[in-house]
């Protein structure tokens, strides 16, 4: 691709920029809400935001940062300036490593190899090759609805964006990168499970004998304020949802997860084709399904504390050779932010959100069925040797 040099100095794009934005003055509420007290995950957001903005004012670094954006829509920020011989772009790559990192620490997640990080480019016009000046922003906390987001002019300026409606600039965001850390999340929950004593596995999409499949799936709501908002391009606020599958194992209980990587949007039908019980592991004739929506916090190792909370909730009950219910206690562990997080409570602790459940399925549990709070429909199928 060619290297192209962005003109920045257009009046005529300053002036409309400047006037679709709304200033943060000293005492707005904008500008208080910087003063309150953030979570470990946002701040480092929020910080390498304007890392990157700072980094871009750099021609070269600059230059490398955009090309890769209008090319790919989504860059790695610790890899984006790997090629730009830029002394500011290098500087930015051993702080985003840094704080890659220390995410994965934070999170548990220390045996991950791909980044927690990601940078958006959320430009639905194209604004961005024709030279208009991009914004920088912290992409907004999971489960918010936000209606507005701070972000930074190219110049430091802090504005307030309007979500509502796509301002004439381009938005360049500083985000978690889930794809790489739900699947990461999910052996998380799987371990803990195993460490207190209830047997798990990760359920990968291979068809055993006698397994219920998941052919096709709906949602009505994914628990995801900006799913499928024009300022979340790509997998940005794309929903993380799961199913535990929970059951009895000879005396020992049992919780599989089953990531479903692919359902991302409310009022959208999937075909995951994926393998959401495998009968052989469970003893029990029964078992329960739960559904859940994966969300990032300020709680250190979030994810693994899944498995824990449910863990905790269903040995005692999923210890005997017959069905006993158990989504019931399983979801109100995995929505009790004590059990989530051993600091003390703040807003920023972000349990995991419930989806829908299914009580008591059975190897007849096939073709179109709903879940009990009616916002999953699905199509299963018995797969048999």
């Amino acid at each position: 691709m060619s290297k192209r040099r962005l003109n920045w100095s257009a009046a005529a794009v300053a002036g409309a920029l400047l006037a679709s934005l709304i200033p943060l003055a000293a005492g707005s509420s904008a500008a208080a809400a910087d003063e309150t007290e953030v979570g470990p995950i946002e701040q480092t957001k929020t910080d390498l935001a304007r890392q990157l903005r700072l980094t871009a004012t750099d021609r070269v670094a600059g230059q490398a940062l955009f090309d890769a954006l209008i090319r790919d829509g989504v860059v790695d920020p610790a890899t984006v300036f790997a090629k730009s011989d830029s002394a500011a772009g290098a500087g930015f790559t051993r702080l985003a490593a840094a704080a890659d990192a220390g995410l994965k620490e934070f999170l548990g997640l220390t045996k991950m190899t791909d980044s927690t990080l990601a940078v958006y480019l959320a430009d639905q016009d194209g604004q961005l090759a024709k030279g208009v000046p991009p914004l920088f922003a912290a992409a907004p906390e999971e489960d918010v609805e936000a209606s507005t987001l701070t972000a930074e002019t190219m110049d430091g300026k802090q504005v307030a964006v309007d979500l509502t409606t796509e301002p004439p600039a381009p938005l360049i965001m500083v985000s978690l990168n889930m794809e790489n850390i739900t699947p990461q999340a999910m052996y998380a929950v799987s371990a803990a499970l195993n460490a207190a004593g209830v047997l798990s596995d990760v359920l990968v999409p291979v068809d055993p004998p006698k397994a219920t499949r998941l052919d096709r799936i709906r949602l009505k709501d994914v628990e995801e304020p900006g799913a499928g908002k024009w300022w979340c391009p790509g997998s940005l606020c794309d929903a993380e949802v799961f199913v535990i599958a929970m059951g009895g194992s000879n005396g020992q209980p049992r919780a599989d997860v089953v990531p479903l990587y692919e359902v991302n949007v409310p009022n959208k039908t999937y075909y995951p084709f994926k393998t959401i019980v495998n009968w052989e592991r469970f003893s029990w004739s029964k078992i329960d399904l739960l559904i859940m929506e994966k969300d990032a916090t300020g709680c250190q190792a979030p994810y693994s504390k899944y498995g824990t909370a449910v863990a905790g909730a269903i040995t005692s009950l999923a210890g005997g050779p017959t069905y006993v219910p158990l989504n019931t206690a399983a979801r109100n562990a995995l929505k009790d932010k004590t059990k989530i997080c051993s600091w003390p409570l703040s807003y920023t602790v972000n349990p995991p959100d419930y989806i829908d459940h299914f009580d008591g399925v059975t190897q007849g549990f096939v073709n179109d069925r709903v879940g009990a709070s009616g916002n999953a429909s699905v199509f299963t199928t018995l797969v048999t040797l």
